[in-house]
């Protein structure tokens, strides 16, 4: 199954943290350490009796940009084939903090962190972004029915970012 969930990429982009209660008290969980790999028995970081009670989301450095785009089978509200969430600050002509989040593609959302390395302290080029799109999927293992994900995610890759450079 795909994680469901628009918000979570985006957040993750948005390097968020998330504030959690229950029996034991308080704690702050990024959103990066939240979310538990595929052979996990449950979904997410929380305990039993643990809830969610915020969600920070910290301010943007200046001339960040962060875009999110998602493709789905109907333009009404359905999940995800595949969604990306990119957040990126420039400065002097160069990424200096790219990250780069993935959805509706595994069975948690995740950073691209091999896109992102591509891209961090480098000029925001054309030839760059394709490398960077090929790097967010080079690890890929689709299931026997759903490997054109990968073309469709290496798209949405290479949008969101050109969308950010302009």
């Amino acid at each position: 199954m795909s994680h469901p969930s628009d918000l979570a990429p985006a957040l993750m982009a948005l390097g968020a943290l998330i504030g959690v209660a229950g029996p034991n008290g308080r704690r702050e969980v990024p959103i990066d350490a939240f979310f538990r790999g595929p052979r996990s028995l449950t979904e997410t970081v929380l305990g039993p009796a643990e809830i969610i009670v915020w969600v920070d989301v910290p301010a943007p450095a200046p001339g960040a940009r962060s875009v999110f785009v998602k493709h789905r089978v109907r333009n009404t509200w359905d999940f995800a084939l595949s969604e990306v969430a990119v957040a990126v600050t420039p400065e002097a002509e160069r990424w200096a903090d790219v990250r780069i989040a993935l959805g509706g593609v595994a069975p948690f959302p995740y950073r691209a962190k091999a896109a992102e390395e591509v891209l961090i302290g480098r000029a925001p080029v054309a030839d760059l972004v394709r490398e960077a799109a090929d790097a967010a999927v080079m690890r890929a293992r689709p299931l026997a029915m759903n490997g054109y994900k990968i073309d469709l995610t290496r798209v949405l890759v290479a949008r969101a970012l050109t969308a950010a450079m302009s």
